[in-house]
């Protein structure tokens, strides 16, 4: 074969693309096809890395399609969008648990019983702390602080 080196042949010979004892009309039919192969991206020396570089790309677009789904179906949203209502709703339960615990003392305090404060609303303070600190992902940017939640990083400490 014109313009092909002896190595080059070897080479083709070792990974099965030329068989010794075949004609030149195959060797070079056996060539053409698989230099098509590469050219393609179907073959050759990289043709494992491009598979998986083709592999990791096909994924990225599956997982972009499906993020874009479930926003457009709103089984997704931008954490932007919900994060002031997520707040709103810890101060309210932290609000609201705060009330409980002061009805509680009035009331017990109303059948004469002496009671410090510490015992009711120390077991519904540490819960509260307990919910506020709880991190679903790595990394969240909220702190919770004991009257309600301050962004990581402003000097507010939990």
């Amino acid at each position: 074969m014109v313009g092909v080196t002896q190595q080059t042949v070897s080479g083709l010979i070792g990974r099965g693309v030329l068989k010794p004892g075949d004609s030149l009309r195959t060797w070079i039919l056996g060539y053409a096809t698989h230099m098509r192969s590469v050219a393609a991206g179907c073959g050759g020396d990289q043709s494992g890395e491009l598979t998986a570089a083709r592999t990791r790309e096909a994924l990225r677009k599956t997982e972009l399609l499906e993020i874009q789904i479930a926003r457009e179906i709103k089984a997704l949203l931008p954490a932007a969008e919900i994060e002031q209502d997520l707040q709103r709703l810890v101060v309210m339960a932290r609000t609201k648990c705060d009330e409980a615990a002061a009805r509680i003392l009035d009331d017990v305090r109303a059948r004469g019983v002496e009671i410090d404060d510490d015992v009711v609303t120390g077991p519904i303070r540490s819960a509260l702390m307990d919910l506020a600190a709880y991190r679903p992902c790595p990394g969240s940017d909220v702190v919770a602080r004991d009257d309600g939640l301050a962004p990581a990083g402003s000097g507010v400490d939990a």
